[in-house]
């Protein structure tokens, strides 16, 4: 079997290792401003280790469980990557941009959108925002999963090559743009008026969720965008998951994740996503084909 070194990485591994190495130095960086710098610092360290020994592996042996793994490791580490961002969220700078972002809805919508909307909801409806908002990562899982298990892989490559594009990049903006979401700021005695659903996700949310990762809305630039692919690939899906999309940013604003200008900002990152992310992996396939025909060349 013919081996490539340039298999070894393909774009969303440099993406990947890149943000992982570039966190690791930030935490030395700001390691003052940082609790429990320690803990972020290792666990970054060893996170890049495990992924280039990973991509290192398959690439010598190439067994088909590994080639599994390697493939999908992007999106089923994506909850832990996020969990990581609460060490960085005020690493740089101490203030929020909340009101600015509040000021820019009231301007943009001449009232608060989510008092608008939350007058007229009721119980039933503020289940069904609560259950919406957490499936964000299940709308990410089944749409990579449909593409992957489609003849063409290179489809899910590539919406797997804007997912990470995206919510890496939204993570980086965390850190320079610190907003901490209306619920927080604004609404933090203002509790939505829901049955169980509500009351269990809250306590979910409060667990896993941190202030300060609001602006741009990673939840518009991915949802937008796996809309778009599943419109030109698997367009049999593409009614529910526009639905779910539909809920899915409603419920961001009903339940005070984010302000508009949040969502607005992130529709236009993730359509800037998109175009680097496609291009990258064009460039890296043709690349990799013309040197895979060169060591054909060579070894016939």
């Amino acid at each position: 079997m013919i081996k490539l070194g340039y298999k070894i990485f393909r774009p969303v591994d440099w993406l990947i290792v890149g943000f992982h190495l570039l966190m690791t130095l930030l935490t030395l960086i700001c390691r003052e401003n940082i609790g429990d710098w320690q803990i972020a610092f290792w666990k970054y360290f060893f996170s890049t280790a495990a992924m280039i020994l990973l991509r290192a592996i398959n690439n010598r042996f190439d067994r088909p469980w590994l080639n599994f793994v390697s493939e999908w490791y992007p999106i089923l580490t994506l909850p832990w990557v996020y969990s990581g961002t609460k060490y960085f969220v005020h690493a740089l700078f101490p203030w929020t941009i909340d009101g600015l972002l509040h000021r820019a809805d009231l301007a943009l919508l001449g009232g608060d959108p989510t008092l608008f909307l939350r007058s007229l909801g009721s119980p039933w409806f503020s289940d069904l925002m609560q259950a919406s908002y957490c499936l964000f990562f299940a709308l990410i899982f089944c749409s990579c999963l449909i593409l992957y298990l489609k003849k063409g892989r290179w489809q899910f490559e590539n919406l797997q090559m804007i997912i990470i594009t995206a919510l890496y990049g939204t993570y980086i903006l965390f850190i320079l743009l610190p907003a901490h979401s209306p619920r927080f700021i604004y609404y933090h005695d203002l509790s939505l008026n829901g049955g169980w659903i509500t009351d269990t996700v809250r306590l979910f949310i409060d667990r896993a969720a941190h202030r300060g990762g609001a602006f741009p809305s990673g939840h518009a630039a991915v949802s937008v965008a796996i809309c778009v692919f599943m419109w030109r690939y698997a367009r049999a899906w593409s009614p529910l998951f526009l639905a779910v999309t539909i809920l899915l940013l409603l419920s961001t604003v009903y339940g005070g994740y984010h302000y508009v200008v949040d969502l607005l900002a992130g529709f236009v990152y993730g359509g800037i996503s998109c175009i680097l992310a496609i291009l990258w992996n064009r460039h890296w396939r043709r690349s990799f084909n013309g040197n895979f025909k060169k060591e054909i060349n060579v070894h016939t």
